[in-house]
């Protein structure tokens, strides 16, 4: 994008207090009636997310980042934003995909 004039920048937040999970989006909302095949997942995530709220960071610190990084001239391409996250980042980096993934669902799925 850069040839065209645009500057292309990745923002990496981590947990913050926002309804991304109940905001009402038909997918959310099917997943979790008694019916469909998702609705363990979609518990034991909404389960995970409600017992880690206390420690979720103000969306608004992530607004104020995104203005301060528009009001730049030479951004840089990545910011990780909130608790965790560059240490996340770092272990992604690090282990293969599939280790990670068994790591998350572990976390996400224990009974």
């Amino acid at each position: 994008m850069q040839p065209f004039g645009v500057k292309v920048i990745l923002i990496e937040p981590g947990s913050y207090k926002t309804n991304i999970w109940s905001s009402g989006k038909q997918v959310a909302v099917k997943s979790l009636e008694s019916d469909s095949p998702y609705q363990e997942y979609m518990e034991s995530i909404e389960r995970y997310i409600a017992n880690g709220e206390n420690s979720f960071g103000d969306p608004l610190d992530v607004a104020k980042k995104i203005a301060q990084i528009t009001s730049m001239d030479t951004p840089d391409i990545r910011y990780p934003i909130g608790r965790g996250v560059k240490a996340t980042i770092l272990v992604k980096n690090l282990l293969p995909w599939r280790i990670w993934e068994k790591i998350i669902i572990s976390k996400l799925f224990k009974k």
